[in-house]
């Protein structure tokens, strides 16, 4: 149960979408059980209660992208890598050469569907809110209608002034008749109107009162601009329930509210009696609806508000600013809490589980300067040279760069040489991928970030920038530099051929200038690939982009290709020093960028898209002891 709900919880943080409804949920059931405890105490208290609430559920997607995320770690299952890769040797004198066992490795996840889906959500979400949306537009314009239709009742305009004054109203009022209502009613905000029924001329100066201190209460407490912007959220968030639910509460309160400054100076069985007279003449007659303008008597609310006119225990009066600001503030306190609340997957056993280790590993740091990286497998030992603990998180989980956040700041610049000597396991065993899952070496250097560099870590899946590697053109034409490749390297591998061998084999880097037969060699400037996938190519190009690149291209099997490019930023080279070469060549330093190289050269093309990413977020790291 609790890994299910550890999942939704994970599932709904990485949907901005769901993400929100969940939080609006918490926002209106935790306000609406609030309104019903408070039940007793007064109207107006209830009022401020559920208009604060729609206040937070207009400003929530607002204050999540403001505020600072807030990670509540739940737990999750253990961080598995997009994909497992063999590394056998980086090394060559200009170059940054990875030369890798081309194997049927699974492709990452690609979040298509799930882009879909979210796309879908929106889609049907702002269509909905302009549909409920419509009504209020339409209301709107009837509401403007009637008040340039109506007729200014200057009769009742001095009592309407001298009701204003005592209620504290300094604004100017309209008071208007007119035939299309059937009760009274109050909109505008910048100039209330107050209109009145036609016949309302022929009504007793009591009954007059009564309602003109009923609609000029809704004009001091600024209920119509209330009313407005919660139907409004209500059209927002057009498919919740208990927004429509919260929405019918907040009209009654506003009523009743209202209802009880009129009970400061009549008989509540009177005031009731004028009420159910006023609905039953709605009920008679057929009039045309200007929701969100306040209307004095409505069927709907009519059975509440005379069992509240009638109930002498019922607490009435004026919210009152201490009120007011304790019960908003109260509100506002929640939403400042939920809004930034994320969860994150936080693996269930921070430390690896026990498997394969190096029987003895040396960590020294580098501070040579060079600027050449070396990962060895050789009989018996794994060697790396010159490497970053980001490069080590990377190889051990086989993760882009981008997959990887947080760390000191050490992480990588400080670099370092490690040599482990394996234990028993054969070496081909040690190297072996096992069902997909990562190799014993990789397992081992799992355990050793953990012992020698104390590092912590969880996983999070984030909504994040990508590049999806497409076919650039419509009939599927592919560049220059990149064919079928013919060369079984699965064969070679299982053979072991190649070993040790210089250019164009398995064990080092091919000569400059010269393809490479099976694996990736990654120069300044260049990627020289043989025999390897669009998958493992989207892979090495993450390192270049800054960001998570996910092959879409659905070209199967393996590839040849040489792309060269010109870095953005060319290294300030010191005097004296050799002038870095691309297949044997100077760099022209007004060559492609790597996205017009990709395209031209290639004939493939990288697209800025959205989507979840599995990132490893580094909670701890330490620096090891030299020995």
């Amino acid at each position: 149960m609790t890994d299910m709900l550890a999942r939704m919880a994970l599932a709904v943080s990485n949907s901005g979408e769901l993400s929100l409804i969940v939080k609006a949920t918490i926002v209106l059931a935790l306000t609406l059980a609030g309104a019903w405890a408070a039940r007793r105490a007064r109207a107006s208290v209830r009022h401020v209660l559920l208009a604060s609430a729609f206040g937070v559920l207009l400003t929530l997607p607002a204050v999540a992208l403001l505020m600072p995320p807030v990670a509540v770690a739940v737990p999750d299952a253990p961080v598995t890598a997009h994909r497992e890769i063999r590394l056998n040797a980086v090394g060559g004198n200009d170059l940054l050469y990875l030369s890798k066992i081309v194997e049927d490795l699974p492709a990452p996840p690609i979040p298509g569907p799930s882009a879909r889906i979210s796309t879908l959500m929106r889609v049907a979400w702002v269509t909905g809110a302009i549909l409920f949306l419509a009504p209020v537009g339409v209301a709107l314009w009837r509401l403007r209608g009637l008040r340039r239709n109506g007729v200014p009742w200057l009769a009742a305009t001095p009592i309407a002034r001298m009701i204003a004054r005592h209620a504290g109203v300094a604004r100017p009022i309209d008071v208007l008749l007119s035939e299309k209502i059937a009760t009274p009613l109050t909109c505008g905000f910048v100039r209330p109107a107050i209109v009145m029924p036609a016949d309302a001329q022929s009504w007793s100066d009591t009954d007059v009162r009564r309602a003109m201190v009923h609609e000029l209460e809704h004009v001091r407490r600024a209920d119509w601009p209330v009313q407005f912007a919660a139907r409004v959220v209500c059209a927002l968030y057009w498919f919740h329930p208990l927004a429509w639910i919260a929405w019918r509460h907040l009209c009654l309160e506003s009523e009743r509210a209202c209802d009880d400054a009129v009970l400061r100076g009549t008989e509540s069985a009177d005031y009731a009696e004028q009420l159910v007279t006023l609905a039953a003449r709605v009920s008679h007659q057929t009039f045309q609806s200007y929701q969100p303008a306040l209307s004095m008597a409505g069927r709907s609310d009519l059975s509440a508000r005379v069992r509240a006119l009638l109930d002498s225990r019922q607490a009435r009066g004026r919210a009152g600013f201490p009120r007011a600001a304790s019960v908003a503030g109260l509100v506002a306190l929640l939403a400042l809490t939920i809004s930034p609340l994320r969860a994150v997957g936080r693996s269930q056993t921070q430390a690896p589980a026990a498997g394969p280790a190096f029987e003895v590993a040396s960590v020294k740091p580098n501070n040579s300067g060079d600027g050449r990286v070396m990962f060895q497998n050789q009989p018996g030992r794994f060697t790396a040279t010159n490497v970053t603990l980001r490069m080590l998180i990377r190889q051990a989980y086989q993760l882009q760069d981008s997959q990887i956040t947080g760390g000191p700041g050490w992480l990588a610049d400080d670099h370092f040489d490690l040599v482990a000597k394996l234990d028993g396991t054969p070496q081909e065993a040690f190297f072996a991928q096992r069902g997909g899952g990562p190799t014993p070496l990789q397992l081992a250097l799992r355990a050793l970030l953990a012992e020698r560099f104390g590092v912590v870590m969880h996983n999070e899946t984030k909504e994040m920038p990508i590049y999806a590697l497409i076919v650039a053109r419509s009939d599927g034409k592919l560049g220059p530099q990149l064919k079928k490749s013919d060369t079984d390297c699965a064969a070679l591998a299982a053979a072991g051929r190649g070993r040790g061998r210089g250019p164009g084999g398995l064990g080092g880097p091919p000569a400059p200038g010269q393809p490479i037969a099976c694996g990736i060699q990654i120069g300044f400037g260049n990627l020289n690939m043989g025999g390897a996938s669009m998958s493992q190519f989207a892979t090495s190009l993450a390192t270049f982009v800054g960001r998570m690149v996910l092959d879409k291209t659905g070209l199967t099997g393996g590839w040849d290709l040489n792309l060269t490019w010109t870095p953005d930023n060319l290294p300030q080279r010191p005097a004296g020093a050799p002038e870095p070469l691309v297949n044997g060549a100077a760099i022209d330093p007004n060559g492609p960028s790597i996205f017009t190289a990709i395209q031209e050269q290639l004939g493939l093309k990288l697209d800025s898209q959205r989507g979840p990413v599995d990132v490893l977020v580094i909670d701890k790291a330490e620096h090891p002891t030299p020995n």
